[in-house]
C-alpha cells in the first residue's frame, strides 16, 4: 500500500481502482483479447485521453487529485482492515483476480486508467470497454 499512499490514494480508493483495473484485465479474454494485449491498448488510450466534455468541478477536483497527488500516510495493516466493495465486485473477483494485478507496479496504471475514464465521463470499465471495442 506504500506506492498507493505515495499517490495519494487512502487504502479503500486504492483496492477499488485495483480491482477495478484486475477485473478489466480478467474480463479482457471473454471479448477475445489477451489481457496483456488489453492492457498495453489501454496504457496508450489513458496517455492519449482528452475531456470529452467540459468536466464540473467534481470531477475537475477528483481529475487534479489523481494527477497531482498529495501523499497519505500508509494504511497500517496490524489489524483487520475492512474496506466496502459491492458484493457484485467481491463474487467477480474472488477467483479471478490473481494477486500480481494488485501490485504496487499497478498503481501508475490504475490511476491514468481512471483519469481517463474521468475525462470521458466513464467508469474505468465503461472506459475500458470502448477502448478495447474500438482497437
Amino acid at each position: 500500500m506504500t506506492a498507493a499512499a505515495a499517490a495519494g490514494l487512502d487504502l479503500p480508493e486504492a483496492v477499488s481502482l485495483g480491482l477495478q483495473r484486475a477485473l478489466v484485465l480478467a474480463d479482457a479474454p471473454a471479448i477475445g483479447i489477451d489481457s496483456e494485449v488489453a492492457r498495453r491498448r489501454l496504457r496508450d488510450a489513458a496517455a492519449d485521453a482528452r475531456p470529452a466534455f467540459p468536466l464540473g468541478d467534481a470531477e475537475a477536483a477528483r481529475v487534479r487529485g489523481l494527477s497531482f497527488p498529495t501523499p497519505v500516510a500508509p494504511a497500517r495493516l496490524n489489524a483487520p482492515v475492512v474496506v466496502p466493495v459491492p458484493p457484485r465486485t467481491l463474487v467477480r473477483a474472488r477467483g479471478n483476480v490473481p494477486v500480481s494485478r494488485l501490485c504496487s507496479a499497478a498503481v501508475p496504471e490504475m490511476i491514468s486508467w481512471e483519469v481517463a475514464a474521468l475525462l470521458a465521463g466513464r467508469t474505468m470499465g465503461e472506459w475500458a470497454l470502448l477502448n478495447l471495442g474500438r482497437a
